[in-house]
């Protein structure tokens, strides 16, 4: 009796330890791989040990961190791929290649070729990275102990993302022509509308007040001062011309004529009546003579 009760309890012993070895080659994921979809979304696929799942709350759910907001969110598969093998020219849906992110590398793999993924709205002009955590449930529970955490950026996966080494070589530009000075170019193609300059007259005008006439720009344009601040009205945003200082003759609307001088006319003098009183004078200074030689008498 004692040999049978410790046969039975060896018996019994050894079937417990090969109860409580878990059934990793028939459960677990063992790679993780993402790609930005048709849709322009990020995609993470995880595949596992798990045969095909009929939908995907079969799958269980894995933890995922958002590594822009800190987020971890328990997220339940977007859809399952079954039956997809890379190596044999498989094609995972939505996605024309993939990007592989981690791997169980070394352990033994019993694949079946059966995928779960997730799906997160992205934009390839933010740099945002996701990051699996963990799985809750044996279906995305890694087979080995350095598949999580794994992380994933979308941006890499972006077309026309620029790769560290150039993919053609650089255009040689062809060198200047050294007898041909280059056109300066002004620092500003607007007039400034705070400068005032003096004018003959004592007065301070402005740009707007030259470019109003020809005749202003001509007279003015070729002072330094006004060719820099009123480049607008004298230089039309190019090289400034170097204008002559000459006067400008105002045009007329008709041929002059010249009035006739008039000819001197000569007038008779006209008698003044006090010559005629003169002549009476005359007569009264001789009557005078005749009373004085009567009284001498």
């Amino acid at each position: 009796m004692k040999f049978s009760s410790f046969f039975s309890a060896t018996i019994l012993a050894s079937l417990g330890c090969f109860l409580s070895v878990p059934k990793s080659v028939d459960a677990h994921g063992h790679e993780v791989r993402s790609c930005i979809n048709t849709a322009g979304d990020l995609r993470i696929f995880v595949e596992h040990w798990h045969d095909n799942l009929a939908d995907v709350t079969s799958a269980g759910t894995m933890e995922i961190t958002n590594d822009s907001t800190g987020v971890t969110s328990t997220l339940t598969p977007t859809g399952l791929a079954n039956n997809i093998e890379l190596a044999t020219g498989g094609v995972l849906p939505g996605c024309s290649t993939t990007t592989l992110n981690a791997e169980c590398v070394g352990t033994p793999l019993m694949s079946e070729h059966d995928w779960v993924y997730f799906d997160f709205p992205f934009g390839c002009n933010a740099n945002i990275s996701y990051t699996l955590e963990q799985g809750n449930t044996v279906v995305l529970m890694e087979a080995c102990a350095d598949l999580y955490p794994a992380t994933i950026n979308p941006y890499e996966d972006c077309p026309g993302i620029p790769t560290s080494s150039p993919t053609s070589s650089p255009v040689t530009l062809p060198s200047p022509n050294p007898t041909t000075p280059p056109t300066p170019i002004p620092t500003t193609c607007s007039d400034d509308a705070s400068f005032t300059f003096q004018v003959g007259t004592g007065s301070f005008k402005k740009c707007a007040w030259v470019s109003e006439k020809i005749a202003r720009q001509l007279r003015h344009c070729g002072k330094a001062d006004v060719q820099t601040s009123c480049p607008l009205t004298c230089c039309n945003c190019g090289t400034c011309p170097t204008f002559s200082p000459t006067a400008v003759p105002v045009p007329q609307t008709s041929a002059p004529t010249s009035a006739p001088t008039p000819a001197p006319v000569s007038v008779a003098p006209t008698p003044s009546k006090g010559g005629k009183g003169g002549k009476g004078g005359k007569g009264k200074d001789k009557a005078e003579g005749e009373r004085r030689a009567l009284r001498g008498h």
